[in-house]
């Protein structure tokens, strides 16, 4: 078999397989459309809706600014608190899933406790709250705290678990207590990651707590469900440009502590 007959035959498995896999793709792509219900007549101009309403979307509403800001108050608070909240909570379960400063048992079910709320989505955890606690800000503020865990904790016991044998040993080796260890060694050795991956929650944060203020918690979200609710179409424009304001804020003034704090040596 010489090596040409050898390449027409690995070229035509390579066309074989493309056409099984466009033969598989086309019908599954196909029977997804019609599961989903997909009706591609909506966009024909005598259905969209939104042509008749673009007219109500562009007036905006300015009277109601103060009371979106006011709203986009809340929802920073809201945000700033689950942030501080979790970050607390979040370094708790990350000693105890660290294998370098817990038994092994510890670790494993710190861990899975972590993995399990990772699994939940902000959403059913919000909508258990109120059901327990009432709409409010308060939910919402619980929710998000409870939502950092599964994020913080893990990537603060990745980095706990990255400082190196002789640094915890070297501090063992003096008779430090547990907390001395943990306040002397752990704490400034992943301080920069506690430091980043606080403020990349907290823009998170942001965009979820609007989310959860359209669920019941208040805030930016709220207003804007308000606003959908009585049609109020002039009010959600100026509500959706409140959001975009804070969120593209929020990102810049994340950005610029990173930077401050970690670029510039103050935490190191």
């Amino acid at each position: 078999m010489t090596a040409e007959t050898t390449y027409t035959q690995y070229k035509n498995r390579k066309l074989r397989g493309k056409f099984l896999f466009f033969l598989v793709l086309i019908p599954a792509f196909w029977a997804a459309l019609i599961a989903v219900k997909v009706d591609l007549s909506v966009f024909q101009r005598d259905h969209f809706r939104m042509l008749a309403l673009l007219s109500d979307f562009m007036y905006l509403s300015w009277e109601v600014l103060p009371k979106m800001l006011y709203a986009a108050m809340q929802t920073v608070l809201v945000a700033l608190l689950g942030t501080i909240f979790g970050s607390i909570l979040s370094l708790g379960f990350a000693i105890l899933a660290a294998n370098n400063l817990s038994p092994r048992w510890v670790n494993m079910l710190s861990r899975l406790l972590i993995a399990l709320e990772r699994s939940i989505s902000e959403v059913l955890i919000i909508l258990l709250l109120i059901v327990i606690f009432g709409l409010g800000l308060f939910p919402g503020v619980l929710a998000l705290t409870l939502s950092c865990i599964g994020m913080l904790g893990k990537l603060y016991a990745d980095a706990i678990e990255e400082i190196p044998a002789k640094t915890l040993e070297s501090i063992r080796s003096t008779g430090a207590s547990k907390m001395q260890l943990i306040l002397f060694g752990v704490i400034p050795s992943v301080a920069p990651s506690l430091v980043s991956n606080t403020i990349l929650r907290f823009e998170i944060n942001i965009r979820s707590s609007v989310m959860l203020g359209a669920i019941g918690a208040g805030g930016l979200g709220f207003e804007l469900q308000k606003a959908y609710r009585y049609a109020a179409y002039s009010d959600m424009s100026v509500a959706i440009l409140t959001i975009l304001a804070l969120v593209f804020t929020a990102e810049r003034l994340s950005g610029w502590l990173r930077k401050r704090l970690l670029d510039q040596g103050k935490i190191k």
